[in-house]
């Protein structure tokens, strides 16, 4: 006869006991080892990040390179660039661009002013000197970017303005910009600039900055009619404007003195087309201006892109319904420019479109690149 603790450890082992052995002996077996693990969840997480960064560039397509520098101070050339025969893209302008853009104004009242008798003596060279800089100026655009139509193509896709048309009379916004100048005191024309990183001109010098290349632009329209134009540029990268909007007196003494234009750049730090932060600066703008000391609310040039359509709906309301900055332009270049950036062989203008004007290799410039 066998010892007792013989017969117990020959006791067969119970079955459940058995089953968990095996499985454990299974899974420590199909386990992957650690780094396949991360590749697996690296390679995953690389596709999201992918298909999260293509959809937000098509949603909010980046303008971080707008600036371009065309000569040493990031100007345009004021010599006679000649023209390039190429195939552009066929434009049909609408019927308010044919009767109220620059080009067709322009021809309207220079044939006004030239059937006029009232001009002589130095009034009569005074707008003689105003007409042959405002026609160096639009035969300049159109050496650049193409041609007349082009060049009205570009305004009418790249700008939105929120005047009322009628059959006989000019859009009302046009109206009220042309009384800002008719009515204007013998003080500099002022016009003041805020925004983000590429209204500051980042990658290029300050002064070549669109504000101050706009200023270099105007400034000798502006002399021909004896009027001084001051440019102000406030922008600081990265900021937005809410609640910065609220900041008017520090930025350009807006409380303090009259302002004729302000400007704003909401097309990249505010993406999404969020209306809340332009109601409050559009607010903001009001309440600073309308007292009797400044009488007239200044003219607002927002630069924006294309798919905030809620901003341009408000700005569209404030001046349609409640006949408030009745002359907003809104800007939007890319629905214009990127037909002509797509050619292989674009016009003038646009070749060396994303060119900086600061040295190569500095800060920003290749970030932006």
């Amino acid at each position: 006869q066998l010892p007792l603790h013989d017969e117990e450890e020959s006791k067969p082992v119970p079955r459940k006991k058995k089953e968990r052995r095996r499985r454990r002996r299974e899974e420590e077996e199909a386990e992957e080892p650690f780094w396949k693990l991360v590749l697996q969840v690296g390679f995953c997480l690389l596709i999201i990040l992918l298909i999260v960064m293509g959809l937000f560039r098509y949603l909010y397509p980046h303008e971080i390179a707008e600036e371009r520098e065309n000569d040493d101070d990031g100007i345009m050339s004021q010599q006679q660039v000649p023209m390039q025969e190429q195939q552009l893209p066929v434009w049909e302008l609408s019927e308010k661009s044919l009767k109220y853009d620059a080009y067709a104004l322009f021809e309207t009242f220079k044939k006004a002013d030239a059937n006029s008798w009232l001009w002589f003596g130095e009034k009569k060279n005074k707008k003689k000197e105003f007409w042959n800089l405002a026609q160096g100026l639009l035969d300049q655009f159109k050496a650049l970017y193409g041609g007349e139509t082009e060049v009205r193509a570009l305004l009418e896709r790249g700008l939105s303005t929120f005047g009322n048309v009628s059959s006989a009379t000019p859009p009302s916004d046009l109206v009220a910009t042309a009384c800002r100048f008719r009515n204007h005191q013998d003080l500099p024309f002022k016009i003041a600039f805020g925004g983000y990183s590429v209204t500051v001109g980042r990658g290029n010098y300050f002064h070549q900055s669109y504000p101050f290349v706009m200023q270099k632009i105007l400034e000798p329209i502006f002399h021909s009619l004896r009027m001084e134009l001051e440019v102000r540029n406030a922008a600081i990268g990265g900021v937005p404007s809410f609640p910065y909007g609220w900041c008017f007196e520090n930025f350009w003494q807006l409380a303090s003195e009259r302002i004729d234009v302000v400007s704003w750049d909401y097309s990249m730090n505010e993406a999404g087309g969020i209306s809340e932060g332009i109601e409050a600066y559009v607010r903001q703008i009001y309440a600073t201006t309308n007292h009797e000391e400044k009488k007239t609310m200044p003219l607002i040039i927002v630069k924006d892109t294309h798919l905030a359509k809620e901003r341009r709906n408000l700005l569209q309301t404030y001046a349609t319904k409640y006949e408030i900055a009745t002359d907003t332009v809104l800007i939007h270049s890319d629905p214009a420019i990127l037909p002509f950036l797509s050619l292989d062989e674009p016009p003038i203008g646009f070749q060396n479109w994303r060119k900086f004007g600061a040295p190569p290799g500095k800060y920003y410039q290749e970030f932006s690149l």
